[in-house]
């Protein structure tokens, strides 16, 4: 098995980002301004599409859109597909990280003045959630990017290029080898 490296892992992460930016901000941008309970009514099928892009489509296809993209797969460190509880066990800490920040905004947009809230448009919604963010959820913010900022750093410094993910859930990420050269078609006489 040869190993994912640090740039393709990257470079899968960015895409699975520009993949994932153009289907949820639409719906938050026409959603939030639309209903002060938009947060509230878009928890569960936010979970839902985080659930299934991170760990249905690892369990069932090896990997996210970005990293099938990059020509990785997860797999299990004997080389094994990977599993539903592994593939959630990798997600596990991301999911709750992204949960809480998703709970801290819906306690803040529902103690937003009902009046305000209404004259308010999605750039003031966003700069009043920004300004009334408890301290926790600021903490939560800085967790969730250290987290992010960790998973490349460790997979630097080891031999199968492991990240934090892979080393709780058992996984490693491979690159598909390469197609043998198909000989060329001889000339028919």
């Amino acid at each position: 098995m040869e190993y994912g490296g640090f740039w393709r892992r990257v470079g899968a992460f960015f895409i699975d980002t520009a993949i994932m930016l153009p289907l949820v901000l639409p719906i938050i941008y026409l959603g939030l301004p639309w209903s002060q309970s938009f947060l509230l009514y878009w928890f569960l099928p936010g979970l839902a599409l985080n659930l299934a892009y991170n760990v249905y489509l690892v369990s069932r296809f090896g990997g996210t859109p970005g990293q099938l993209l990059c020509k990785l797969r997860v797999r299990m460190l004997d080389g094994a597909p990977v599993t539903r509880q592994a593939a959630l066990l990798r997600y596990s800490v991301m999911l709750t990280l992204t949960t809480l920040a998703a709970i801290a905004g819906i306690i803040i947009t529902l103690r937003i003045d009902e009046g305000a809230y209404a004259a308010m448009t999605f750039t003031q919604i966003s700069a009043h959630i920004a300004r009334l963010k408890p301290g926790w959820s600021v903490t939560l913010d800085t967790l969730t990017q250290l987290w992010i900022y960790s998973e490349f750093v460790v997979l630097l410094f080891n031999k199968k290029r492991r990240a934090l993910q892979d080393f709780m859930a058992g996984t490693v990420v491979v690159k598909l080898p390469a197609r043998a050269a198909q000989p060329l078609p001889s000339p028919s006489t």
